[in-house]
Formats: structure tokens, sequence, C-alpha cells
């Protein structure tokens, strides 16, 4: 399940194709009953510490970016 759910969340990312907020994320997935707040930011996390999600600061808000196939690979 915990695996499903962050990958929900990178779909969410790759989908949109552009960074996406703390709350634009967590209001996408709470409104679709996905998960709750609290996984939600643990799983973010998560990504963002095993590099699958680039965080940033923007406009007085935390904003995620999917980390590329390409600069995956060069690692």
């Amino acid at each position: 399940k915990r695996q499903e759910h962050k990958l929900i969340i990178l779909h969410l990312l790759q989908k949109m194709g552009i960074a996406l907020s703390n709350s634009e994320i967590c209001q996408f997935l709470l409104e679709k009953n996905y998960m709750d707040y609290f996984s939600i930011q643990q799983y973010l996390t998560e990504l963002v510490d095993a590099g699958w999600l680039e965080k940033s600061w923007e406009q007085n808000n935390t904003r995620y970016t999917p980390v590329s196939y390409t600069h995956l690979r060069a690692h």
C-alpha cells in the first residue's frame, strides 16, 4: 500500500508537468480520499530523501517537482 501511495504522488506530479505546492498535492489527494494528510507528508519527505522529488521554496510555498529520468540515470 505504501509503495502504491508513493506512485500515486509521483504520477500526479508527472501528469501535471509543473511544480505543485504541498497544499495543491494535499487538496487533490484528500479530495479523492487516496490517503490522509499525515501519510502524504511522510511520503513526500521519503520521495525527496530518496531522490525522486525535488523540493523548492517559491512564493511562500513548498513546491515539489519530479526528478527527470535522465537526471536519475546520470547518478
